[in-house]
């Protein structure tokens, strides 16, 4: 049976655990979704940003569990990852050969994403100049 025909899973979906403050036929209650709003000013943290080819940059965020990278690599370049977790990879600009093993290579061009599982062993090679970010839990978490 698919599992969009999953009553409770249905039910899930369909969830009125959701605080509205407008636009919808829905229900709506501002004044609850008020009290749960933090209305102060923050300011954005930039984090510089490593432009060098061949590096892997990560990005610490103050979260524990989540961390982002930045892989840029030249034509013909490669670098070799092992996932600490389940992984995702992004590719923003050029063309990579994602190499898992003899019968588990494939190309990844700008817009298209992969995934990677923990513990798999895996070999990034650029096609062409290729900045790819990945979402991964940093070493430690």
């Amino acid at each position: 049976m698919p599992i969009w025909k999953d009553r409770t899973l249905r039910s899930w979906l369909n969830s009125d655990n959701v605080l509205r403050g407008g636009l919808t036929p829905k229900h709506v209650d501002v004044p609850e979704l008020l009290k749960h709003v933090n209305f102060e000013a923050t300011y954005a943290r930039i984090i510089p940003e490593n432009n060098v080819p061949g590096t892997i940059t990560p990005y610490k965020t103050p979260a524990p569990d989540f961390e982002l990278s930045r892989i840029a690599l030249l034509q013909q370049e490669q670098v070799a990852i092992l996932a600490r977790s389940v992984e995702i990879f992004i590719v923003l600009e050029g063309e990579v050969v994602v190499i898992g093993s003899a019968e588990n290579t494939f190309h990844r061009k700008t817009g298209e994403v992969f995934l990677a599982f923990d513990q798999a062993k895996l070999e990034l090679r650029a096609g062409e100049n290729a900045v790819i970010y990945r979402a991964s839990v940093p070493v430690g978490a």
